[in-house]
């Protein structure tokens, strides 16, 4: 198993305690009825700037109107997602990370992209220990290239 697979496999069980710990009976299918999504749907991409040149995953939570299972920004990362409201969704992105786009987010309207959000909560290094703080981080959800 190499180091990817390793430390994917370590998000993996830290998510399942996530969500061993949320209650997600509480939603339901209702609130995920996307309807019509308008003139305006596309995608918005979330960007990460880093201070370190060895990170290899990343945490942090998505908030907005509607968010909803988004895409690595590239084909060497793995994205791992837990929705805890139609307005909030974890995720941790596993690869060789650098500054740059790391998310492809589905939207109804990316008129309404300064109302997202990307907060980090956790970042590891390549050999899947956790930075002791998150200085220097930044992320950035902005209107895709069409």
């Amino acid at each position: 198993m190499n180091r990817t697979q390793q430390l994917a496999m370590s998000l993996v069980v830290l998510l399942s305690a996530v969500v061993y710990g949320c209650k997600l009976d509480t939603i339901t299918a209702e609130d995920f009825r996307s309807g019509d999504p308008g003139a305006n749907a596309g995608t918005l991409t979330v960007s990460m700037t880093t201070p370190h040149a060895d990170d290899g995953a990343i945490r942090f939570t998505i908030t907005g109107p509607f968010v909803t299972t988004p895409r690595a920004a590239s084909p060497g990362h793995r994205v791992f997602t837990l929705q805890r409201s139609p307005q909030e969704l974890d995720v941790v992105v596993v690869g060789d990370l650098e500054s740059g786009a790391i998310l492809i987010l589905p939207v109804r309207d990316t008129e309404v992209a300064p109302e997202y959000q990307a907060i980090i909560t956790e970042v590891a290094d390549r050999t899947g220990s956790l930075r002791a703080d998150s200085n220097g981080y930044s992320t950035q959800v902005l209107r895709s290239a069409q």
